[in-house]
Formats: C-alpha cells, sequence, structure tokens
C-alpha cells in the first residue's frame, strides 16, 4: 500500500528491513465544494515516523577494513591491481557482524529522489560488479581459507593423524599431473600444515578422505549454502561432489579429488561463508550471521529483533 512515489529501500539493510525503517504517511481529508472550496475536514491520520534501527556494525572498524581494502586492491607500485574484494568481521561466537566492505561499491544517491537513471546505467556497467555485495552476493573459489573444511572432515573421519608429519615438498605429482606448492617445506603435521597453509598436504589429505567425506563435513560447516544473514540477494555458491558434476554434464576427474584440498575444481563459496566456517571451527558452534540487533520508534520503546535460527 504505498503511495506513487514513496521511498522505499532499495538494496541491503535498507530493503531488508524496509517495514521496520519506513513508517506510515499520515493523510487528512478535505471535502470541498463543487468549485473546489474547502469547506470542511474529514477523516485524519497522523503519520507513524519510521523506527531507528540499531546494528552490530563497529563504526571505527568499518572505517579501518574498508580503507584496507582499498589499499589492498589499489596494490604497490609493480604489482596488479585488484578489481574487486569483499571483507567481513564476524564476532565467532554470535555472528553478529562487526564490519563488511564491498568495493567497488555505487552512489547510493543514485536511487534518488530523483532516480539518476543515466548514472545507474554506467554503474552497472562498471567492472567489478559494483551494484553487488562481494561479501554476500559474489562467489569464488575459496582457496587456501577452506583448508580448514578438510582439517575438519580429518577430525570426523581420521585419515591422517593430526600429530604425524608426513613428507610435503614444493610439487605433489599424481596421475601424470604435477600440483605445485606455494614453496617447498619437509614433512609437516595437521596444525603446522595449517600455519604455512602448505598445498602438497591438503593435497594428501584431501585424495586420502576423498570428496564425498568432504562434502559432508563441509556441509554441516554451511559450504555451498545461504549463511541466513539478513540481506537480501545472498548467493549459495556451488559445492560439488562427483554425483552432482556428472549429474550436470561434468567430469569427476581425479585430480578434482586433490585440488579440492584446497578449495580449488567444483566449489565456490562467499567470503561470509568462508567466515561462518572458520567460526565454526574456531568455536564448535555453526552460527548465523546477523546485522540487525533492535529498534527504536518515536515514542523511545526498543524492541529487540528476533535472534536468527542457529
Amino acid at each position: 500500500n504505498l503511495p506513487l512515489g514513496g521511498i522505499v529501500g532499495r538494496a541491503g539493510i535498507e530493503q531488508q528491513y524496509d517495514p521496520i525503517l519506513r513508517g506510515i504517511d499520515g493523510y487528512q481529508c478535505v471535502y470541498v465544494d463543487p468549485l473546489g472550496v474547502p469547506v470542511t475536514l474529514g477523516p485524519r491520520q497522523a503519520p507513524v515516523p519510521g523506527a531507528a534501527l540499531r546494528l552490530s556494525i563497529d563504526l571505527g572498524l568499518q572505517r579501518e577494513i574498508t580503507k584496507t581494502l582499498a589499499d589492498a586492491l589499489a596494490g604497490r607500485i609493480g604489482e596488479r591491481r585488484g578489481h574487486l574484494g569483499g571483507v567481513v568481521a564476524m564476532d565467532p561466537r554470535t555472528g553478529q557482524v562487526l564490519a563488511m566492505a564491498s568495493l567497488p561499491a555505487y552512489d547510493n544517491n543514485l536511487y534518488g529522489p530523483p532516480v539518476d537513471a543515466r548514472a545507474l546505467r554506467k554503474a552497472v556497467a562498471t567492472p567489478g560488479s559494483p551494484m553487488l555485495q562481494h561479501v554476500t552476493q559474489v562467489v569464488g573459489p575459496p582457496g587456501s581459507t577452506f583448508k580448514l573444511v578438510v582439517a575438519a572432515a580429518d577430525m570426523v573421519y581420521p585419515v591422517l593423524p593430526p600429530d604425524k608429519a608426513i613428507p610435503t615438498g614444493a610439487s605433489y605429482t599424481f596421475g601424470g599431473h604435477t600440483f605445485g606448492n606455494w614453496r617447498g617445506f619437509g614433512p609437516q603435521n595437521l596444525v603446522q600444515a595449517i600455519a604455512w597453509s602448505n598445498d602438497v598436504y591438503f593435497y594428501k589429505l584431501a585424495y586420502a578422505l576423498g570428496p564425498d567425506r568432504i562434502h559432508q563435513v563441509g556441509s554441516a560447516l554451511g559450504v555451498g549454502r545461504p549463511t541466513g544473514i539478513d540481506l537480501p540477494g545472498e548467493s549459495a555458491g556451488y559445492f560439488g561432489t562427483p554425483q552432482s558434476v556428472r549429474a550436470a554434464g561434468g567430469v569427476w576427474y581425479p585430480g578434482s579429488s586433490v585440488i579440492l584440498g584446497i578449495g580449488q575444481g567444483y566449489i565456490t563459496t562467499t567470503p561470509l561463508q568462508a567466515a561462518r566456517w572458520t567460526a565454526a571451527v574456531a568455536t564448535g558452534s555453526l552460527v548465523t550471521p546477523r546485522l540487525g540487533l533492535a529498534f527504536s520508534t518515536a515514542d523511545g520503546t526498543t524492541t529487540a529483533l528476533p535472534a536468527p535460527p542457529a
């Protein structure tokens, strides 16, 4: 029941909590004679201001990570520039999002009033997809952040004793293909391999576990599905198995099981999913990320928002 030209939340937190933020328009009915001259007042309804929404965001941290992300994308002299990125900081115990940055971004004023249609078209065509929230809506291979999931799978289905140091090195040859490490290492155990992000260790561990075990544990940690954050348009990503890949007409090669150990292959996730499974490994509990905490109405009443499902 919006009036023509009414202002609504179009994206992000404003869209998610629009019914709370918008309030209710008032009206005054005026009766007029045939000449249009007011003669008496009819029913009246006073407007109801929208509520103030309290978020979990730490403003100082928000400013800091936004600057840090911008500096990282700019790169150093002689380095390649990045085109897009997202950063999120979350309390691992509660899921409260303390800061979230997405670059490139668009100017909120493009939506007006009035709407700047020309600038909106330009923003949509800009490289780096500034109209998307890169923490929740853009997916990509999780890379080494996924090693924690593989390590967790080894805790559930022990195939390599975590305290046993195994040979690693600068590369791993399997099935006639050589998979590189980012540098050479000697024998390492699980904790050392996590600390040094040892690719070869996780190639071997992933192949020993097999994709089905990794998928079972990863799914329990929220890999490849929406986190449930209170933001619209969240992407699920993709977490493939040999069966699902073949069903889609693809091929799961033996090497696909190897590179899954370092978060490559048939897997895409959002940065927020990575933050969530990292928090789960740290605390033993899978939380639902959230931004909204409470809202306050014009009469001073503050109401806590319902806690998200676990």
